[in-house]
């Protein structure tokens, strides 16, 4: 992500991280404290042009190439009511900017949802340090 938008995030998110170790295992690690959970719309979830036709191809599952990790990729949370300004700002910056899902304190546990189904994600918690 461009150094612009990094420096520019204080003016719309309330916390960013970026998501080297693996979408879901960091989205956890920017919430923990926060007594949030989050549901993800796997559809929402953009991938690149050739691991759409690798997975179509050889019939893999988005949901276990997606929490590997991603470098230069940031991950942020934000009020509501910023969508129309984050838009404007991100469009203004020529980058692209998805809304994946929301935090909520209505639940009891994290979700990713596809479609009308809800799926578990054990093994989709990122990349671990082992120190």
């Amino acid at each position: 992500m461009p150094i612009k938008i990094s420096s520019n995030l204080l003016k719309f998110a309330n916390s960013s991280i970026d998501i080297s170790d693996g979408l879901f295992g960091d989205l956890s690690k920017l919430i923990n404290k926060s007594k949030l959970f989050y549901k993800v719309d796997l559809n929402k979830v953009p991938i690149s042009i050739n691991l759409r036709k690798y997975l179509s191809k050889y019939k893999k599952k988005k949901i276990n190439f997606i929490s590997k990790g991603d470098d230069y990729q940031i991950i942020f949370t934000s009020p509501k009511s910023n969508r129309n300004y984050i838009q404007k700002f991100f469009n203004k910056m020529n980058q692209k900017v998805t809304l994946i899902g929301i935090l909520t304190k209505d639940a009891k546990n994290n979700e990713i949802v596809y479609g009308d189904k809800r799926l578990k994600h054990a093994n989709n918690e990122g990349y671990h340090h082992n120190f």
